[in-house]
C-alpha cells in the first residue's frame, strides 16, 4: 500500500553543512564549490530516476542563467549568505507511491513543485531517487532543494520567513496528500494516503520514528542502532495493543451473549406471566399481541412467537409446554388465519411503536400520576368550597341569634379564626406590610439619634483637653497635701 511521508529541514552553515554538497548528493553528481574550492563527488551513488531545476518563467534573466548549472546556482546562494549561522537552503523530502510508474511519479513531483514553489518565485532543485538494491523495493522518494530568498532584479534579496512557519508546513503536507490521491485515482489505483496523524485519523497505534539513511544502512548490515531499538520497542507496544484489542473484543462478545441470555429470559418470564391471564387460545393470542409478542406460523406447521427483535421462537418451548399440550391450549385457533412471520413482524413493529409513544407521553407524570394529581386538585377545590359554606352558615347563625340579656346585638370585631378563609392571606399580607413600615420608621429614628450623638474630631480634642486639665488640677491638690487642707479650714 502507498505510504505518506513528507519532512522538511534547513541546510545550516552553523552545523557545517553546505548547499553545494547537498545538491551534489541529491543529484548524484560532481559539484565544485567556488567559495571554498571543495569538490563534492557522489557519482558512485548511481544515476537518479529524474533530476532537474525549476524556475518561474517570470524570473529575471540572471536567475535563469544561474539555473542552467547546479554548481553555479548553489555557489551563488552560499555567497549571498554572509552570516556564520545562515540557513542556506530548505530541503523537502517526500515518499512517492510505488504503485505508479517512473514517468507517473515524475509528473506527480512536477505538479507539486509547479503549484507550491514556482508560483511563489522560488528556485527548486528536484531529484528523484529509486530504491537501492539492498533496501526496500518500494522506497521511491524525491528531494526538493529550495532557495530561501526572493529573486530580485539583479540578485537575491530579503529572506522568506514564511517558509519557517508551522502553518506553511501543514499546508504543504495537506496539498501533497491530496495531489498524491488525485494521481492514484487518475491511474486507476484504490490505494490512498492520509496526511493527518494517526491520532487525528482515529487509529490507535503508536507511530515509529524515521531512521534515516545512516541508521538504515547499519540496520541492514546487522548492526543495532539506538533508533532501531526505539522502533522495536514501539512495534512491540503496538503488538501488545493489538493483542489487548482482540481480548477486549472477545470479552465484549461474551458479555453481549450473557446480556442477551438475560434479556431473553426476562422476555420468556413476561410471556409466561401473560399466558396465565387467559383461558382460551384466542384470549392468549390477543393478550400476547397487545404487548407486542406476535404469534405466527412456523416453517414446520407449528406456532412460533416473535421476540422483540423479530426472531421467531418456538411457542411450545417458550411457554414450557409440550407440542400436544400447546395444541390443546390453542384448539380454538384456526391455524390458517395465523399470519406468517413477515406480516407478523410488520404488525409487531406498529404495536411496539405505539407502546413506545404511550410510554413517552406518560413519562412527564412519573408513571401515571397525572390523573391522581388532577383528582387531588379538584378535591382540594371542593374542600375549600365546603369550608366557605360552613363559615357563612356560622356567620348567619351568629347574626340571627338573640342575646341572653335582652340587649340588642352589636357587631364585634371578628376573631382571626372566624375570618373568611379566602380573605386571610390578604389580611396577613396587609399586617405584614404595616409591620415593615413600623420597622423602617424605627430604623430612621435610630439613625437620626446616632447622628446627633456622633462627635466631630474637634469635640473629641476639646474633651481630651478638659480631661487633661482636670487631671492636672487634681494632681496639684494632692501635692499640696494636708497644708492646703488646713489653710482652707482656717
Amino acid at each position: 500500500m502507498a505510504i505518506y511521508h513528507l519532512t522538511t529541514k534547513f541546510i545550516k552553515r552553523s552545523q557545517g553543512q553546505s548547499a553545494v554538497a547537498k545538491a551534489a548528493y541529491n543529484a548524484h553528481d560532481l559539484l565544485k564549490n567556488d567559495n571554498d574550492g571543495k569538490r563534492h563527488d557522489y557519482r558512485h551513488k548511481g544515476e537518479t530516476a529524474f533530476s532537474g531545476i525549476f524556475i518561474s518563467k517570470d524570473a529575471p534573466k540572471w536567475a535563469h542563467e544561474l539555473a542552467k548549472d547546479r554548481g553555479t546556482l548553489w555557489g551563488a546562494v552560499e555567497k549571498s549568505e554572509t552570516r556564520k549561522n545562515s540557513r542556506l537552503a530548505k530541503e523537502i523530502e517526500i515518499a512517492l507511491p510505488h504503485e505508479l510508474t517512473d514517468k507517473q511519479r515524475e509528473y506527480l513531483v512536477k505538479d507539486f513543485v509547479r503549484e507550491n514553489f514556482m508560483r511563489k518565485g522560488l528556485i527548486a532543485d528536484v531529484s528523484i531517487h529509486a530504491p537501492s538494491k539492498e533496501g526496500d523495493a518500494r522506497n521511491h522518494h524525491a528531494h526538493i532543494l529550495l532557495t530561501t530568498r526572493e529573486i530580485g532584479k539583479e540578485k537575491f534579496e530579503k529572506k522568506l520567513r514564511d517558509l519557517d512557519t508551522r502553518p506553511q508546513l501543514l499546508d504543504w503536507r495537506e496539498k501533497w496528500g491530496h495531489l498524491t490521491n488525485r494521481h492514484l485515482e487518475r491511474h486507476g489505483h484504490q490505494e490512498r494516503v492520509d496526511h493527518r496523524t494517526l491520532e487525528a485519523q482515529g487509529i490507535d497505534r503508536e507511530a515509529t520514528i524515521h531512521l534515516g539513511p545512516t541508521a538504515t544502512d547499519y540496520e541492514r548490515d546487522g548492526v543495532k542502532t539506538e533508533l532501531g531499538a526505539v522502533n522495536e520497542e514501539i512495534k512491540n507496544r503496538n503488538q501488545q495493543r493489538e493483542h489487548l484489542k482482540g481480548l477486549n473484543k472477545k470479552i465484549d462478545r461474551v458479555l453481549a451473549q450473557e446480556a442477551r441470555k438475560k434479556y431473553l429470559e426476562k422476555w420468556r418470564n413476561e410471556v409466561l406471566r401473560l399466558s396465565t391471564k387467559s383461558q382460551t387460545g384466542h384470549e392468549l393470542i390477543t393478550i400476547l399481541e397487545s404487548r407486542g409478542h406476535m404469534v405466527a406460523r412456523g416453517a414446520k406447521d407449528d406456532f412460533v412467537i416473535l421476540d422483540p427483535s423479530g426472531t421467531p421462537r418456538p411457542m411450545a418451548q417458550t411457554l414450557k409446554l409440550s407440542p400436544e399440550d400447546l395444541k390443546k391450549r390453542l384448539s380454538d385457533v384456526d391455524f390458517q388465519n395465523v399470519p406468517d412471520p413477515e406480516k407478523a413482524r410488520e404488525k409487531q413493529k406498529e404495536i411496539l411503536e405505539k407502546l413506545a409513544l404511550e410510554k413517552a407521553a406518560s413519562m412527564y407524570d412519573r408513571g401515571g400520576m397525572a390523573s391522581q394529581q388532577t383528582a387531588a386538585l379538584f378535591h382540594n377545590k371542593d374542600k375549600q368550597r365546603a369550608m366557605l359554606k360552613r363559615w357563612r352558615e356560622r356567620q348567619n347563625e351568629a347574626t340571627t341569634r338573640k342575646p341572653r340579656n335582652g340587649k340588642a346585638h352589636t357587631a364585634q370585631r371578628q376573631p382571626e379564626a372566624q375570618l373568611d378563609p379566602l380573605q386571610r392571606p390578604q389580611q396577613q399580607q396587609k399586617s405584614k406590610t404595616q409591620g415593615e413600615a413600623r420597622r423602617e420608621e424605627k430604623t430612621a429614628r435610630t439613625e437620626q439619634t446616632d447622628r446627633k450623638q456622633r462627635k466631630t474630631a474637634k469635640d473629641i480634642q476639646r474633651e481630651a483637653f478638659e480631661q487633661g486639665r482636670r487631671f492636672r488640677n487634681s494632681r496639684d491638690e494632692r501635692e499640696r497635701g494636708d497644708d492646703g487642707g488646713r489653710e482652707r479650714e482656717r
